[in-house]
């Protein structure tokens, strides 16, 4: 902002020596803030303990600038985010070039001291994670870009899942393709489901390793959770100890942990629903009429269902004080919804196609009739033309073929009306099996999203319900 004194009263006239003189500020435009899917994030990981109060976080910018060698005009446009409880920093800009320069940095320099940095490019704000399983060796990134072909959505990044045979592909949207080509050959793709960050040097849960703020505190064993001493050999374990149920059954870390099992299922939920919720956020609402409807389900679904087959039985409350009890409703509020409106959906689409059935047998069987009728009529018009004498030709032929021609334009009349109405009754069917087949697409593909939890409830009412031979 800038501020000039000025020596002139409101009237331009000048002010008398020694009195107050007044202050103008010349404001700048107010800026249009730019859309979210322009921006481009850069993830920068800082050494634990680095981002202290006593660091100002606009010097830490004017730092990285520099260190990229970003124009003044440039690194007004680069904004900061920090996360001191991770060291981590978020630069967002919307030129690829700067994002470009501030990726190739790898090395900043801090309060007198050089520190190596790797920089990282976020994915984009609407976006959603796929993987594929048994590829058959490792990749690099550049080869799996090459490699990799989808039909249906764009591929943003890729890269292998830690030593596993598994990638880890970001896709442009929010819809994960079914099938996903790599080097021509066909793998099943299936949402990501991510784990909940473990630190393996506290055995702490919500952050890593190299992100531990309790860098100062000796680590501890992964199987006893006491602390090491500076010779990690001298240590000798007793028996294993979970921190975060507090029994010697299993280690802290340990993959039957109930309660490490209860974070995954919670971080595997809210990237469903951070994912479905995207998903509505892009796509256009549907019409007011239906919108209602679509918001108001029924509370329960009929029993003998689908949706009730699906849901199955409400579990039952059982106390435990090892495992947590996750909130039942919370969790199937959404598969409820979307299953009862599908469920709806198909009952409807079947009523429709069982009356254009009873429509198609009703026509079928009236052109049947009236096909029987006019035939009938037509023949006995025949017999009377050939019985017909010379003197009373002029006259009676002329009356029968007036009825034989008016007969026949009737029927071939009636016979246009009925094909047309049996066109139209089949196109109206043919749309609405590939509208019943749209939802049997969805139907199946939300079976395939549902948790392990409904999965395993859903085999157990199956099997219950299969008669015993």
């Amino acid at each position: 902002m800038d501020f000039a004194a000025s020596q002139v009263n409101e009237d331009n006239t000048p002010s008398p020596e020694g009195s107050w003189n007044t202050v103008s500020a010349n404001r700048k435009p107010a800026s249009t803030a730019r859309p979210r899917s322009e921006l481009i994030t850069v993830g920068i990981q800082l050494p634990p303990g680095t981002l202290t109060p006593k660091l100002p976080l606009y010097d830490l910018l004017s730092t990285i600038t520099a260190a990229a060698n970003l124009s003044p005009k440039t690194s007004a446009e680069v904004t900061l985010q920090a996360k001191p409880a991770q060291s981590l920093v978020f630069l967002k800009t919307h030129s690829p070039l700067t994002a470009h320069l501030l990726l190739s940095l790898t090395s900043v320099e801090l309060n007198g001291k050089p520190i190596t940095i790797k920089p990282y490019a976020l994915s984009p704000p609407i976006s959603c994670l796929g993987v594929i399983h048994n590829v058959g060796g490792h990749f690099t990134t550049s080869q799996l870009l090459h490699d990799l072909e989808s039909f249906t959505s764009d591929i943003l990044a890729a890269r292998m899942m830690g030593s596993t045979e598994s990638v880890l592909i970001t896709f442009a949207g929010t819809i994960i393709p079914r099938f996903v080509y790599f080097k021509r050959v066909s793998f099943r793709c299936r949402p990501h489901k991510p784990k909940p960050p473990t630190c393996t040097r506290y055995l702490a849960i919500g952050h890593r390793a190299h992100q531990c703020p309790q860098h100062s505190v000796p680590a501890k064993c992964r199987r006893c959770a006491s602390p090491l001493p500076a010779d990690p050999d001298a240590h000798v374990c007793a028996q294993p100890w979970c921190i975060h149920c507090q029994v010697n059954t299993h280690s802290s870390l340990d993959s039957t942990c109930p309660y490490l099992l209860a974070k995954q299922r919670d971080c595997a939920k809210a990237a469903f629903l951070r994912r479905t919720a995207m998903r509505r956020a892009t796509q256009p609402s549907p019409p007011s009429s239906s919108a209602h409807e679509l918001l108001s389900p029924p509370a329960t679904s009929p029993p003998g269902s689908y949706a009730a087959k699906v849901k199955g039985t409400p579990p039952m409350c059982t106390s435990s004080s090892n495992t947590p009890s996750p909130s039942s409703s919370n969790e199937s509020r959404s598969f409820d919804l979307r299953l009862a409106i599908l469920e709806r959906n198909q009952r409807e689409q079947q009523r429709v196609s069982d009356e254009l059935q009873q429509k198609i047998l009703a026509l079928t069987q009236t052109l049947a009739t009236t096909t029987s009728s006019l035939t009938a009529q037509l023949t006995e018009l025949n017999k009377q033309l050939t019985t017909l004498t010379a003197p009373t030709y002029s006259s009676h032929v002329t009356k029968l073929a007036d009825m034989v021609h008016t007969t026949t334009t009737a029927h071939h009349t009636r016979l246009v009306q009925l094909e047309n109405s049996i066109v139209r009754i089949l196109t109206t069917l043919e749309t609405q099996s590939k509208q019943l087949e749209s939802f049997t697409y969805m139907l199946n593909s939300l079976q395939e999203s549902l948790p392990p939890a409904k999965k395993k409830e859903r085999a157990r009412v199956g099997a219950s319900s299969t008669p015993k031979t």
